[in-house]
């Protein structure tokens, strides 16, 4: 009796946690929070660590892309490069003439 009653008790509370949480809205529609899990409309549940590690690849994934715009900013403001070969020679007879070792 007294161990049915706890039980009842317990399963209140639980209850009552999960009806404080929050509504998801919007694109999450359909989804449930259960506890410390996501739940899709499918059943599949979502834990908060593999939430976080869905997070973060997606966040590795758009470093590089925003690094290639940052560049490409950067090359096209900087405006074109000019190169110039010039033999070791002829450098360093101009710097320290044609005595110097």
């Amino acid at each position: 009796m007294l161990r049915q009653k706890a039980e009842s008790l317990r399963a209140g509370a639980l209850r009552a946690r999960c009806a404080c949480s929050p509504d998801l809205r919007a694109d999450w529609l359909g989804w449930k929070q259960r506890g410390r899990y996501l739940v899709a409309p499918d059943g599949q549940r979502i834990s908060p660590e593999r939430m976080r590690g869905i997070m973060w690849r997606l966040d590795a994934e758009a470093r590089p892309d925003a690094a290639r715009v940052r560049n490409a900013k950067r090359k096209i403001s900087q405006g074109p490069v000019k190169v110039v070969f010039v033999d070791l020679a002829d450098w360093h007879a101009s710097r320290f003439g044609s005595r110097a070792g």
